[in-house]
């Protein structure tokens, strides 16, 4: 995912293969992390800054 998210989106994690990685930046209350998410877990990586993602339709 190329934009910041508030929360990650769980659409994006939902179409996951078991062994599957979401890479996407999250915006929290401590800045921006870039998060590696598996169906069942994330992890939190290096602080980043990316610009927000915007809901609506493509």
């Amino acid at each position: 995912v190329c934009a910041a998210a508030r929360e990650i989106p769980t659409a994006l994690l939902e179409q996951l293969a078991p062994e599957g990685r979401l890479v996407v930046p999250q915006n929290g209350a401590d800045g921006e992390k870039l998060m590696v998410c598996t169906k069942n877990a994330q992890t939190a990586h290096d602080e980043v800054m990316f610009v927000p993602l915007i809901e609506g339709l493509a």
